[in-house]
C-alpha cells in the first residue's frame, strides 16, 4: 500500500545533493556499499520528503545496503509501477533478509525478482555474483505481501486491535511468548513472556477503556494485559485445566471473554470482575455475532455420535438455538459477518470446503471450494463495501471470498507452511489480512489489490525431485511434488512448461531420466507406490514406453538409472526398506535388493572396475554399494547418522559418492576401496539435497544446507566455488554440464546458471 507525502521545500535540491555526494561504482551508479553511514539510515527518508521515493526504490544498489528499518519505511511510499515491484520484490523474504548480511540480501533479493518474472532488476541485483538467476515460477510470492513480522518460532494465534490510534497485531507463538506488532512499521512494541506453554488462541477487548489482550496456554490459565504497558492486569482467571480457545465480546454492556478449556467446558468470563459463568457445552468456542438482539457464540461441538458440528448458542442461558451440519468431515474453524443485513456465520473444514451459513435461520447460504487441503483459519473483513471472508489453510494459500456472491476474488500465496491463523485490519485506510503459519512467519496482505505481479505458476505444494534431460535438442527440467500426483516439465532456456504428466494417484516424491529406445523418458516414483515411465517428446503414456510398475508396500522415496549389459534399468527405493532394479524396456523386474533396516530415501549409480553399481542410503545409520549385475551387496558404510541424499561422480579417473548428512558435513567417498577422499566443511547446519556435474572439464558439487546455503564446491580439490543463499532451503537440485542448476525450492522451481563462477576460472 501506498501513501502519498507532500514534498516539502527544497527537500528536492537536498536529496539530490545528497545523492550527487554518493561515490560513482564503474558503471557509473551510487556506490551504496561505500556510503557514509548516514546515507544508508537516512537516504530513504530524504527522499520521501522530496517525493522521490520511486527514484530510490528502483536503485538496486540501495535496496541491498540500505538499512532495513528505513526502507521499509520507504516502500509505502512507492507509486511508480517499477517501484511497486521492487518494494514487492524487497517484501517477499524481508523477514530472511533484514538480518543477514548485504552479499545474502542482494542474492535472495536476485532470486526473488526471478520469482516475480522481474528479469532486468533480478540480473541487477545478481551482478557481480558467481551465479545467475535464468527464471523460476512465482507460486509463493504475492504483491499483496505488505509486511512479514517474524517470530522466533512457529505461530499460531493472532488478533488485532487499534492502541493509540495505531493498528496492531497479538500473536502467540509455540515459544509461549504473546508480541505485539505496530502494523504500520512491522515493529515489535511488547513481547509478554509470562506463559508456560504454547499460546493457543488471542482475542482483544476494552475493558474499563483500555484496550487489552486475552491469551490462553498449555497451561491452565487466561492471562489479560494491557496493550499500552504490556503488563498482566489479571491473570489465572481459571487454573482448573489446559484451556485452548477463546473469543471476545460485550454482553449487557460488560466486556466478556468466551473459553473452551481441554474437557470441553465454555466458560463466559466477566473481564471486569473475573467471575466466570459456565456452559456445559462440550465445545470449542470460535466466534460470536449479534442475530436478532441476541448476543450468540458460534462453537465447534461434538454431536451425540461424536460427529464434529457447529453450533449456535445464545450466551446469556447456554441454550443451542441451532445445530448446523453439512461438512462430511471435521470442522477447523468458524467467523462470522454481514451480509445483506443478515448475520452469516462462515465455517472452514478438513473437507476442503468453506461454508456460508444464515445464523438467523441455520440455511447453508453458499458452499466455497479452491483450498486443496483442510481450511483451518477463518475471518472476515469489508473491502471495497463488501463483506469477504479470509481464508487459510493446509495448502499454505490464503484465498479471499465475496460473501454476497461465493465468488473467490484473490488467492495470496507466500507461506511455507499450514495457514493457521487470521485476523483482519485496518492500516493506513486500506484493509488488511494478518495470517500465521509454521514457517513461522507473520503476514500482512492488502486486501484491496490482493493481486500478483507477473508470476509463473508451477506447484501449489513442495517440490520435492527434480532431473533433467534433452528433449528435441533442449534442454528439459522435470520436477514432481505433492499435487495431486503432477510431474511438470519445464523448457530450460525459457521456463515456459512443456507437458504436466498426470497418472500418479497421490504425490510424486521422486524422477530420473534415461534414454529408452533412443527416446528420452522420465521415471517418476509416487507416494501412491507405483513406479511410471513418460515418454518426454511427447507428454503421454504409451503402451510401449510406459509401465506401471508394482510391488511396494509404501511410496516410492528415491529413483536413477543406470545401463547394465546394454540394456537402460531404473533402481527404485521405497519405505518398504527394499531396493528394486527395473528392466525400462519392458517393465520387468530384474532384482530386489534386501539390507537396509529403515527406509530407503536416497539412490545414486556410478560404473566402479566396469560394473554398473548403485549407491543406497536412508534411515538406518548405512551407505550400500550394490552390483547392478548380479543384485549382490559390494561392501556396506556405517556412519554415526541418517544420511540425507548421495550423488556419484568421476574424480582423477576415479568413481566416488558424495553423501550428505544431519551433522553438516559432506563426505566424498571412493568407490572403489570404501575410502574417505574428501570431507567437505562449511555448511552450518544440516545437509539436504546434493548433485554432481563435470562442468568445463571440472568434476563439481553443489550441496543444500538447512538454513537456505548452498555451495558449489570443486571435487578435485574439495574447495568451496561460490555459495548462495536461498530464501527457503532447497529440497532437491540438479546440475547440467553447462551449469545451468534447477532446484526446487518450497512450492517453486527456480533454474540459474553458475556460468559467472566458472568463467572466472577459466
Amino acid at each position: 500500500m501506498s501513501t502519498a507525502i507532500r514534498p516539502e521545500p527544497f527537500a528536492d535540491a537536498i536529496f539530490r545533493q545528497l545523492i550527487a555526494s554518493l561515490p560513482r561504482a564503474d558503471n557509473e551508479r551510487p556506490a551504496w556499499h561505500v556510503a557514509e553511514p548516514y546515507l544508508v539510515r537516512h537516504a530513504a527518508q530524504h527522499a520521501a520528503s522530496a517525493g522521490l521515493a520511486d527514484e530510490l526504490l528502483q536503485d538496486a544498489g540501495f535496496l541491498v545496503h540500505a538499512d532495513p528499518e528505513t526502507v521499509t519505511a520507504a516502500l509505502r511510499q512507492a507509486t511508480a509501477p517499477d517501484a511497486r515491484l521492487a518494494a514487492a520484490v524487497y517484501r517477499a523474504s524481508q523477514g530472511i533478509h533484514r538480518d543477514l548480511d548485504a552479499d545474502q540480501r542482494r542474492q535472495i533479493l536476485a532470486l526473488d525478482a526471478a520469482r516475480f518474472q522481474a528479469a532486468d532488476l533480478s540480473h541487477d541485483f545478481a551482478r557481480g555474483a558467481g551465479w545467475k538467476p535464468l527464471w523460476a515460477t512465482g507460486t509463493q510470492v504475492s504483491g499483496a505481501l505488505t509486511v512479514t513480522l517474524t517470530h522466533p518460532s512457529s505461530v499460531r494465534a493472532v488478533a488485532t486491535a487499534v492502541v493509540d490510534g495505531r493498528p496492531v497485531a497479538i500473536t502467540g507463538g509455540y515459544d509461549g511468548t504473546v508480541r505485539v506488532w505496530d502494523l504500520a512499521t512491522g515493529r515489535t512494541t511488547h513481547t509478554i513472556t509470562s506463559h508456560t506453554g504454547e499460546v493457543q488462541a488471542v482475542a482483544a477487548a476494552v475493558v474499563d477503556g483500555r484496550l487489552v489482550a486475552v491469551t490462553v496456554s498449555g497451561d491452565p490459565a487466561v492471562r489479560v494485559w494491557d496493550l499500552t504497558s504490556g503488563r498482566i492486569t489479571q491473570h489465572d482467571l481459571i487454573g482448573e485445566v489446559r484451556v485452548v480457545a477463546v473469543a471476545t465480546a460485550v454482553v449487557d454492556g460488560r466486556p466478556v471473554a468466551i473459553t473452551n478449556d481441554y474437557n470441553g467446558v465454555v466458560r463466559v468470563l466477566d473481564l471486569t470482575t473475573g467471575r466466570t459463568t459456565r456452559h456445559n457445552l462440550i465445545s470449542k468456542v470460535v466466534a460470536s455475532a449479534a442475530v436478532d438482539g441476541r448476543l450468540v457464540a458460534v462453537t465447534i461441538d461434538y454431536d451425540h455420535k461424536y460427529n464434529r458440528v457447529v453450533r449456535v448458542v445464545e450466551l446469556t442461558t447456554g441454550r443451542a438455538i441451532h445445530t448446523i451440519t453439512g461438512h462430511s468431515t471435521e470442522v477447523g474453524a468458524v467467523a462470522t459477518a454481514v451480509v445483506d443485513g443478515r448475520p452469516v456465520a462462515i465455517t472452514g473444514g478438513s473437507d476442503s470446503t468453506v461454508r456460508v451459513w444464515d445464523l438467523a435461520t441455520g440455511d447453508a447460504v453458499h458452499t466455497l471450494t479452491g483450498h486443496s487441503g483442510s481450511v483451518f483459519a477463518v475471518a472476515t473483513a469489508v473491502v471495497d463495501g463488501r463483506p469477504v471472508a479470509i481464508t487459510g489453510g493446509y495448502d499454505g494459500t490464503v484465498r479471499v471470498w465475496d460473501l454476497a456472491t461465493g465468488d473467490a476474488t484473490h488467492t495470496l500465496t507466500g507461506h511455507s507452511g499450514s495457514v493457521g491463523a487470521v485476523a483482519t485490519a485496518v492500516v493506513d485506510g486500506r484493509p488488511v489480512a494478518i495470517t500465521v503459519s509454521g514457517d513461522p512467519t507473520v503476514r500482512v496482505w492488502d486486501l484491496t489489490t490482493g493481486r500478483a505481479i507477473h508470476t509463473i505458476i508451477g506447484h501449489s505444494t513442495r517440490v520435492g525431485a527434480v532431473a533433467t534431460a534433452v528433449v528435441d535438442s533442449r534442454p528439459v527440467a522435470i520436477t514432481a511434488s505433492g499435487d495431486h500426483g503432477t510431474v511438470r516439465v519445464w523448457d530450460l532456456a525459457t521456463g515456459d512448461a512443456v507437458h504436466t504428466l498426470t497418472g500418479h494417484s497421490g504425490g510424486v516424491g521422486a524422477v530420473a531420466t534415461a534414454v529408452v529406445d533412443g527416446r528420452p523418458v522420465a521415471i517418476t516414483g509416487g507416494y501412491d507406490g507405483t513406479v511410471r515411465v513418460w515418454d518426454l517428446a511427447t507428454g503421454d503414456a504409451t503402451h510401449t514406453l510406459t509401465h506401471t510398475l508394482t510391488g511396494y508396500d509404501g511410496g516410492v522415496g528415491a529413483v536413477a538409472t543406470a545401463v547394465v549389459d546394454g540394456r537402460p534399468v531404473a533402481i527404485t527405493c521405497g519405505g518398504d526398506s527394499t531396493v528394486r532394479v527395473w528392466d525400462l524396456a519392458t517393465g520387468d523386474a530384474v532384482h530386489t535388493l534386501t539390507g537396509h533396516s529403515g527406509g530407503v530415501g536416497a539412490v545414486a549409480t556410478a560404473v566402479v572396475d566396469g560394473r554398473p553399481v548403485a549407491i543406497t542410503c536412508g534411515g538406518d545409520p548405512t551407505v550400500r554399494v550394490w552390483d547392478l549385475t548380479t543384485g549382490r551387496t559390494t561392501y556396506t558404510h556405517t556412519l554415526t547418522g541418517s544420511v540425507f541424499a548421495v550423488a556419484t561422480a568421476v574424480v582423477d579417473g576415479r568413481p566416488v559418492a558424495i553423501t550428505n548428512g544431519y551433522d553438516g558435513t559432506v563426505q566424498v567417498w571412493d568407490l572403489a576401496t570404501g575410502r574417505t577422499t574428501h570431507t567437505l566443511t562449511g555448511h552450518s547446519g544440516g545437509v539436504g539435497a546434493v548433485a554432481t556435474a563435470v562442468v568445463d572439464g571440472r568434476p563439481v558439487a553443489i550441496t543444500s544446507g538447512s538454513n537456505g546455503e548452498e555451495q558449489v564446491w570443486d571435487l578435485n580439490s574439495g574447495s568451496c566455488l561460490t555459495a548462495l543463499t536461498l530464501p527457503h532451503p532447497a529440497e532437491c537440485k540438479t546440475i547440467t554440464a553447462d551449469g545451468t542448476v534447477a532446484l526446487g525450492m518450497g512450492h517453486e522451481v527456480i533454474a540459474l546458471t553458475l556460468e559467472p563462477v566458472f568463467r572466472r576460472l577459466r
